[in-house]
């Protein structure tokens, strides 16, 4: 069964002030290249809502947003710099960068050699309606659309209180369990957040509606 990881265990293996430490030294990197970007901590792990096997090592989802490419290089170029800076800038105890096919996969390695947490890292072009993410099939890279992110950030903020957040956390961890059996493997814990972030503003719509009739 999965469940949500303690802040406690978030907080003591420091993975968010690693991850800012190494990120903000690959930002100043690629700067030379003519690209600049942002990034951002992905909705479930940004709200204390990581997901994990139980004795298992945990994942932090983060989302660079591409802002600036002066050089115009391509996807493939993107991705090849920023995982050759990532690797430049890792501390130790970290495996070198995996290439996977949406995202840049890292892996810290505690004292024992096994896994003690990972970062999932998808590029994504900020100035394209809808999001387009960086994808790799058989060495071709190419830019993935993502319409169903659309409104995504305007959604996010419309949970308030503490029943939305509930049904969300709810609703997110029920999906996982269920791709955890292998139900739409391809997509990314983020779009999963989404899709369980639209059920839960269409539940409390309804509501909504409900009382007011």
């Amino acid at each position: 069964m999965l469940e949500y990881i303690s802040k406690k265990t978030i907080k003591e293996s420091k993975c968010k002030q690693i991850f800012t430490d190494v990120i903000q030294k690959v930002q100043k990197d690629i700067r030379n290249e003519g690209i600049t970007f942002s990034y951002n901590l992905v909705g479930s792990a940004k709200r204390n809502m990581i997901i994990v096997y139980p004795n298992k090592p945990f994942d932090c989802d983060y989302q660079i947003f591409l802002q600036k490419n002066k050089k115009q290089l391509s996807p493939k170029q993107i991705k090849e710099k920023l995982i050759a800076s990532f690797n430049k800038n890792l501390p130790k105890g970290f495996n070198p960068c995996e290439n996977s096919t949406t995202a840049i996969t890292i892996k810290k390695v505690d004292t024992n050699s096994k896994i003690a947490f990972g970062y999932d890292i998808v590029i994504i072009d900020a100035n394209a309606t809808p999001q387009k993410i960086i994808r790799h099939s058989e060495n071709v890279y190419t830019w993935n659309e993502l319409p169903d992110m659309r409104d995504y950030t305007s959604n996010l903020s419309k949970i308030k209180g503490a029943d939305m957040w509930k049904t969300l956390r709810e609703r997110y961890l029920q999906k996982r369990e269920v791709q955890s059996h292998g139900k739409y493997p391809a997509k990314k814990s983020f779009q999963i957040f989404n899709e369980a972030l639209i059920e839960t503003l269409s539940v409390f719509s309804s509501k909504s509606e409900a009382r007011q009739k």
